[in-house]
């Protein structure tokens, strides 16, 4: 095996291309439209996998309409990933966002529990 160690930008443009055997990557999101991307095989698909159920699962996760729906399946895909050992997680993902108490992430009745990925766009400051 060879190891490459490469910058940023030329980690980029080797997942984009497929120009690979093998990748380290990461994802600082969650669900869609990082995670759906680096997976979907008509997609970045980083590991070059192509199965069936696995663009089903995410297609059902992208486009349901409920959260509950969303999160099944989400779940569904992290099994089909799991269950064929198409990616390994080596480690877990750290990061943290400071904010004020008066800033409020939760949404449509969901208490925001943590995430590495914040949605802004329903967010409220309070005064």
């Amino acid at each position: 095996m060879k190891v490459t160690a490469v910058d940023a930008a030329t980690l980029a443009e080797i997942g984009a291309n497929g120009d690979y055997d093998l990748i380290w990557g990461s994802t600082a999101s969650s669900g869609y439209p990082t995670f759906w991307s680096r997976f979907y095989s008509k997609a970045t698909n980083w590991p070059k996998a192509t199965y069936p159920e696995l663009d089903a699962a995410l297609l059902k996760a992208r486009n349901s309409l409920t959260l509950d729906e969303r999160n099944a399946a989400w779940r569904e895909v992290l099994n089909i990933i799991r269950d064929k050992a198409i990616a390994a997680y080596v480690l877990p993902y750290t990061a943290s966002m400071a904010t004020t108490t008066k800033l409020h992430l939760d949404t449509g009745g969901y208490k925001y529990t943590g995430s590495t990925m914040q949605y802004f766009d329903s967010a409220w400051l309070e005064k």
